[in-house]
């Protein structure tokens, strides 16, 4: 079976555990900036971080974390 390939940026991938495994990264790294920052991340804001699986979103909200103020900027 050949599973479809998902273009990420500038890099291409097949597999599904591998696409988990960057969101799951991502929403580390916009979860550290913030707390590295003394950003407060309320629940109901990090429940829609980690429950993000959009990987356009999770990049967008990476670009945005090292500069934002408030986690209300981020989105």
């Amino acid at each position: 079976m050949v599973r479809p390939h998902r273009q990420l940026g500038s890099y291409e991938f097949g597999s599904r555990l591998a696409l988990e495994s960057i969101a799951k990264e991502r929403v580390r790294a916009i979860l550290k900036f913030l707390d590295m920052r003394g950003i407060p991340v309320s629940n109901d804001e990090r429940e829609r971080i980690e429950g993000c699986t959009d990987a356009e979103m999770l990049e967008a909200w990476v670009m945005r974390a090292p500069s934002v103020e408030t986690t209300a900027e981020l989105f």
